[in-house]
């Protein structure tokens, strides 16, 4: 059985397109089996696409884009922002790169584990922990993620407070010595560290 969070799925993709009216505007995806959330857009992530902020012209990560809709939305209501889109599904990938696509954006998409095949340094970096995959990897992404900023760029993160939340919100502290919540919503909550 393979999970969302693994590189390659099993079986024929089985397509389904939603509309989800995000920062203002409407956004077509295309989810398919074997990604995150294939219904609906899930209210963690539709909590940090409406929460996030960055600069006009920033470089923003997506770690762990599934079919592309943080990134999209994103680049939907800042076009000059170069938007980098990464997973480690092959699938979710495919599936995001049609998403930029198909709304009209230009947004860069790549296969890979964390931030294997990143390159360059990012102002701002986006993740909905894959709690699924375990503990051990949801930490690296936050422990690894100052290799990939800008001095003074932030690492934000959505999570369950109460399911995975708080050792989040510790771990964002140890790793750059401060963390913030930005929001707060049914039972979600949006953190955001700096790197200084």
């Amino acid at each position: 059985m393979t999970h969302y969070y693994s590189k390659t799925q099993t079986g024929t993709i089985e397509r389904k397109t939603i509309t989800a009216h995000l920062r203002g505007k409407d956004i077509i995806l295309t989810t398919g089996s074997g990604t995150f959330s294939q219904s609906r857009v899930d209210p963690g992530p539709r909590l940090l696409i409406e929460e996030a902020t960055f600069e006009p012209g920033a470089r923003v990560l997506d770690l762990g884009c599934g079919t592309g809709v943080l990134g999209i939305a994103l680049k939907a209501t800042c076009h000059q922002c170069e938007m980098v889109l990464t997973d480690v599904n092959e699938r979710a990938v495919l599936l995001a790169k049609e998403n930029a696509a198909l709304n009209k954006l230009e947004v860069v998409t790549v296969s890979g584990d964390r931030y294997e095949k990143v390159t360059g340094l990012f102002d701002a970096i986006f993740l909905n922990p894959p709690q699924r995959a375990g503990r051990e990897l949801c930490n690296s992404m936050v422990e690894q993620a100052p290799e990939h900023m800008k001095t003074g760029g932030y690492f934000w993160l959505v999570c369950r407070h109460q399911i995975g939340g708080k050792m989040f919100e510790k771990k964002m502290e140890e790793v750059f010595g401060n963390v913030e919540t930005i929001a707060r919503q049914s039972g979600y909550r949006v953190y955001r560290s700096r790197k200084n």
